[in-house]
């Protein structure tokens, strides 16, 4: 059906595809504002990159990128209740910044799969930014439904849910299954030669890119102390400027969410590289 659909596409006068798939992705982009999924900023951003995606990498790219997506609005969606917004930098709407710390590095695998001069560490590199930006959704948004309060990697202390730098038992297995569930579904879809070392690779690799985004956002992710003394993403609350607790003040959350995906997908390409 994938390679029916890819054969049918591709075959098109280029300027014709293009047409169509901007014509699909507005459509998508303008459901996905009316429902709040994403922002207006996000929605353009998305739409961006998902037609490099699908361009380069055809549909098995655009359906990868789209099960990372589904499931982390599913699962933001009933963790919401779970969010403290006025703790944390960004809500359940994504903006441009969210979608491009995600999709970005992702983008350019597509693109170094569209060279064929890397298309093995590409492909594998591909799955490793979408693994990680998978992993560290499911870790993030499964384990608010923990019933012990998350451990912070810098101090080993309890924090509160949602604090960057905090884990649990169940965010970890939520992880690592994240992780190996974009694994498994990129064999499916691209069904590489070496299927069972793409997917060892993009398993660990994602699953490594989540604990360093963990360690980042204990260790270099800016916070600032709130009015009760509690952390919190943002430099000022209603207006009033914070004290600044610890981190960088320019490595907020989506400057963390995109060094991890870097750490992974440059992890998934020297290791892929060895085979």
């Amino acid at each position: 059906m994938i390679d029916a659909i890819n054969s049918f596409l591709f075959s098109m006068n280029p300027f014709t595809r293009l047409g169509i798939l901007l014509a699909v992705f507005a459509i998508m982009a303008l459901a996905a504002i009316k429902t709040r999924v994403l922002s207006r900023s996000g929605a353009l951003g998305a739409l961006a990159i998902g037609l490099v995606i699908l361009w380069t990498l055809q549909l098995g790219g655009f359906i990868l990128i789209l099960a990372f997506f589904l499931t982390a609005n599913l699962l933001s969606r009933l963790a919401k209740a779970q969010h403290d917004e006025s703790r944390e930098q960004k809500g359940s709407t994504r903006d441009i910044m969210q979608v491009l710390a995600n999709g970005l590095m992702a983008s350019l695998a597509g693109l170094l799969y569209a060279s064929d001069n890397l298309s093995w560490k590409a492909l594998v590199m591909f799955g490793c930014a979408v693994a990680e930006a998978t992993s560290d959704t499911w870790a993030g948004e499964i384990g608010r439904f923990s019933k012990r309060s998350p451990v912070s990697m810098n101090s080993f202390l309890p924090v509160p849910k949602g604090e960057s730098g905090g884990v649990t038992a169940l965010g970890l297995l939520a992880s690592f299954a994240g992780s190996a569930f974009i694994a498994f579904l990129w064999i499916l879809l691209f069904k590489p030669e070496k299927a069972f070392m793409g997917f060892s690779i993009i398993a660990i690799a994602g699953f490594i890119g989540c604990l360093v985004d963990s360690m980042l956002g204990a260790f270099v992710q800016g916070h600032w102390r709130g009015p009760d003394g509690s952390l919190v993403e943002h430099p000022r609350l209603n207006g009033k400027e914070l004290e600044k607790a610890r981190g960088i003040s320019w490595v907020d959350n989506d400057m963390v969410n995109l060094m991890s995906n870097v750490f992974s997908c440059v992890l998934g390409i020297l290791v892929a590289g060895l085979f």
